[in-house]
């Protein structure tokens, strides 16, 4: 499957999860009215990672099919397991500001767990469903969904 046109968000990102991307031609996809890149050097499937340029500045993608804890290197994380599994958050103390978008584009569910004793928005976890997402930033002390 190839991307043509103005993708919606969820077309982009289910294009970059679920299928190949081929060749080395540049595939361009809307994500919320910005015009994004992708430039593979060869064929790319999940578990993949890449770099999502957007208004010039560059977010660390990368497609997991397992448990995985998140690194301050990531940005978008991209969730498409063949069971239940948890992603789990960094400490939020002395990362404020940072920011990770977390998509499942499974049947199964993602658990995204905070580090420890933190919370999201209060919460302990929180479970995302196919094809829903979270958004969340670092206060210093917890996470908040954006």
């Amino acid at each position: 499957m190839t991307t043509k046109g103005r993708d919606t968000p969820r077309q982009a990102y289910r294009t970059a999860v679920d299928s190949t991307l081929y060749g080395s031609n540049r595939r361009h996809n809307w994500i919320g009215g910005v015009d994004v890149t992708i430039t593979p050097t060869d064929n790319i499937t999940a578990p993949f990672a890449l770099d999502l340029q957007i208004d010039g500045g560059t977010r660390s993608t990368r497609g997991v099919t397992a448990d995985t804890t998140a690194t301050t290197s990531d940005s978008v994380i991209f969730c498409n397991p063949e069971q239940d599994i948890t992603v789990a958050l960094p400490t939020a103390v002395g990362i404020t500001g940072k920011v990770y978008d977390i998509r499942n584009a499974s049947v199964f569910e993602v658990t995204v767990d905070p580090d420890g004793t933190e919370t999201i928005n209060g919460a302990t976890t929180k479970i995302l469903i196919q094809y829903n997402s979270i958004t969340v930033i670092s206060d210093g002390n917890n996470w908040a969904i954006l």
